[in-house]
């Protein structure tokens, strides 16, 4: 993405010296694809399958090519996963590395045994664990050493990236404060610019320097989308990307068909101590705006006493608060751990939801949202989903102000609808889960 010093050689009193560098990339050797690939396949792959190699009598040999092969096509899928999931803000832990590559290792794995194929178990875990070393030891080699450095275009909109963490914004004053290093220029591309800097922008735009513009930059560091004005996603149209949302359904009544059977476990799990603690109904339904702003019946595993039905203010009844008095015990846990979520499994089989997308608002709060905040129901464009972008960023939320910064999050998810986003989600609500995040 980011190209060597480069110079210039314009003419006239207000141009770019050609005796300076204009531009050079700061980013490291190391995070350059050419030199992850190499060191991967020599330092994973190649040294492995040698040390083994020279332990074995040349009737065995076979062993350690089918593993070095395997292992070979492994470390090239996951070095595609890593590289096109770390695009996306927010991915700091490492956890979609661990993935990124167990996944096309594990796959492997898969294929030897099911074609019975004789391979060289030393090389091909030795491989997998080498790879974990060398792509997590460069993501947290970036995470703390490489900072972005990135030059900001005084005027129109691109102040409002002061304040955003993750960078480091240089604010130029005049078009010759750009000699030296950087990573790119940023300006706000839709102001009514000077003729000085629109002049160096273009000088910038031939000589190989990215520009970007500054909306593009903060949606993409933030993992938000502004909603002040409906911005357009990289098709140029404000539906999103419908031939995967069509194939994504797809996968979405698969997965729900397999996962079948482990929601009705749970449920001979669940459903007693629901009915023992509180009684019936062991589901909860309440009525959600989904695809298309229509509104349906999500289920849910009850977690709430009885009470909840017999507020009057709807609106209110439908919001969660902190330590809400209205949990069960036994409902904190299925909240923490999402498992009151599961039944939504049958939604999904409806076509009313996926597992990936905005979480459905109750019916009161998404009228009194849309009231509140333009542009609200441009959320409907996609099928709500079991989990998304603001679950694993943000959490539950009460307020409208929290909304605001949730809707965003959504706004982002539509605009960037992609499989490599919505794995990346699934890997963040493991951790959720786990970890209890953002549960009320």
């Amino acid at each position: 993405m980011y190209k060597h010093a480069t110079t210039i050689d314009i003419k006239g009193p207000e141009s770019l010296s050609a005796s300076q560098p204009l531009y050079q990339s700061t980013k490291p050797i190391i995070t350059r694809l050419r030199v992850q690939l190499l060191g991967a396949l020599l330092f994973c792959v190649f040294l492995p399958a040698v040390v083994r190699a020279g332990q074995l009598d040349l009737t065995r040999q076979d062993t350690v090519f089918f593993a070095a092969i395997g292992a070979t096509l492994s470390v090239l899928f996951g070095l595609f996963l890593v590289r096109r999931l770390s695009d996306y803000p927010g991915v700091k832990s490492g956890t979609h590395v661990l993935i990124s590559i167990s996944i096309p290792f594990g796959l492997m794995a898969a294929a030897f045994l099911f074609f019975r194929l004789d391979y060289s178990r030393f090389v091909f875990i030795a491989s997998y664990i080498l790879s974990l070393v060398w792509f997590l030891g460069i993501h947290f080699f970036v995470l703390t050493r490489v900072k972005p450095r990135l030059l900001v275009v005084p005027g129109g909109n691109a102040d409002k990236l002061i304040g955003i963490p993750d960078v480091e914004w240089v604010w130029l004053t005049k078009p010759e404060d750009a000699y030296g290093r950087s990573n790119a220029i940023v300006a706000d591309l839709r102001f009514d610019l000077s003729e000085k800097w629109q002049r160096f922008i273009a000088d910038c735009v031939i000589n190989g320097v990215p520009v970007y513009h500054s909306k593009q930059v903060a949606e993409s560091v933030t993992g938000k989308v502004s909603i002040e004005h409906l911005s357009e996603n990289n098709f140029g149209s404000l539906i999103p990307n419908m031939a995967y949302l069509k194939i994504k359904q797809l996968f979405d009544l698969a997965f729900a068909l397999l996962a079948l059977p482990f929601f009705i476990f749970l449920y001979l799990l669940v459903a007693p101590v629901i009915l023992l603690s509180m009684g019936r109904p062991v589901f909860y339904t309440d009525r959600r705006i989904g695809y298309r702003g229509q509104a349906f019946n999500a289920y849910k595993f009850r977690t709430m006493r009885n009470e909840v039905a017999n507020e009057a203010n709807q609106l209110e009844a439908s919001m969660t608060k902190e330590d809400d008095a209205r949990i069960t015990p036994f409902g904190r846990v299925l909240r923490k751990f999402r498992i009151d979520e599961t039944p939504q499994i049958l939604n999904v089989l409806l076509g009313q939801m996926s597992w990936i997308g905005p979480r459905p608002e109750a019916v009161a709060l998404s009228r009194s949202y849309e009231a509140a905040l333009p542009f609200y129901r441009y959320r409907h464009a996609v099928r709500p989903g079991i989990s998304g972008w603001a679950q694993v960023n943000q959490g539950h939320v009460t307020s409208t102000s929290d909304v605001h910064h949730k809707l965003q999050y959504d706004f982002f998810y539509i605009k960037q609808v992609s499989p490599w986003l919505d794995i990346l989600i699934v890997m963040r609500t493991v951790r959720t889960v786990l970890s209890g995040f953002g549960a009320k």
